[in-house]
């Protein structure tokens, strides 16, 4: 996976980014079992994780929060504003990422709001230092279902 800017945290690409589609033995797997479906697969995970590491981040003003991007090949290097005095920022929207046939997008999960490093080890009364990796944890975890979903129905990849 591509390197990532040294504050970016995150699961695959370091703590606040988590690649998911790369072309790893396992997908290219999933590649040729899943067919056209692939695409929706990886898409659901990359939503799936952007959701749970949104809901799981600390929320003082909301920017860390708001800082969460999902995206398709590229990664979202933008940082929401900052308050300005005791106001919050508004949660971000539900990306728009139409879907596609094409089995060979990487779904990316950032954040690079400069303080989601310190949040994630712990800074904040209101999360636990690594609540990304659980929240990364769990997303994986339904991968690892469906993955045996698969293996189940034929008996192997």
């Amino acid at each position: 996976m591509a390197a990532l800017p040294k504050k970016s945290v995150g699961h695959s690409a370091g703590p606040g980014a988590a690649g998911f589609g790369g072309a790893g033995d396992a997908m290219q797997s999933l590649k040729a079992k899943l067919g056209g479906r692939l695409d929706a697969l990886k898409r659901y995970l990359a939503f799936d994780c952007w959701t749970r590491l949104m809901l799981a981040t600390p929320v003082d003003l909301g920017q860390a929060r708001a800082g969460w991007k999902a995206t398709v090949d590229d990664i979202d290097l933008s940082v929401p504003e900052r308050p300005k005095g005791n106001q919050k920022v508004a949660p971000p929207s539900v990306p728009d990422v139409s879907p596609s046939d094409n089995p060979n997008r990487v779904y990316w999960v950032t954040n690079n709001v400069h303080h989601i490093t310190f949040l994630v080890a712990g800074s904040s009364s209101k999360a636990p230092s690594g609540f990304h990796d659980v929240a990364v944890a769990q997303t994986v975890s339904i991968l690892d279902q469906l993955v045996a979903q698969v293996v189940g129905a034929d008996g192997g990849l």
